[in-house]
């Protein structure tokens, strides 16, 4: 299978709005897919709870992938990128802000939609759920063979 280049590893982040998050519980692994967004060369990911399990295995084991899938609609053609690294904890009120608003304009909400979320986290950075994850350690393999990959590239 064909390697993505590091361009077309971030096109594919870009162009998403769904991965999945892996994190270790104890000794098993744990995913969840969550919405995220991506700028300056990290990936910006929140949970919802707290006290949530992959809020409890990140403060445990702070390494994590995030893995990122497009295909068309037989699977013929695909395209999929792993982040790993370490998830870092946002606590800036300005950058809990910037990240909430970016969220929302990909996810083609209004500006706002999580403006109580940004005042609850930045008023008690203790409880942000909101992560970064580097964008320096990936892979990316697609399935180039078929027409579709083509139709992937310019959806």
């Amino acid at each position: 299978m064909p390697e993505l280049t590091l361009e077309e590893i971030k096109d594919l982040i870009q162009k998403r709005k769904w991965g999945t998050l892996m994190a270790i519980d104890g000794n098993k692994p744990y995913g969840v897919e969550l919405a995220y967004t991506f700028e300056s060369e990290y990936i910006y990911f929140a949970y919802s709870r707290p006290n949530g399990r992959i809020s409890g295995c990140i403060r445990e084991n702070p390494n994590v992938a995030f893995k990122i899938c497009e295909a068309d609609k037989r699977a013929r053609a695909w395209r999929t990128a792993i982040i790993e690294g370490k998830a870092e904890k946002v606590t800036e009120p300005e950058d809990i802000s910037r990240v909430f608003r970016s969220l929302a304009k990909k996810l083609e909400l209004p500006e706002n939609f999580y403006d109580a979320i940004v005042e609850s986290f930045s008023n008690n950075p203790v409880k942000s759920t909101l992560y970064r994850l580097p964008v320096k350690e990936v892979g990316g393999k697609c399935k180039t063979e078929e027409k579709g990959y083509n139709k992937l590239l310019e959806s």
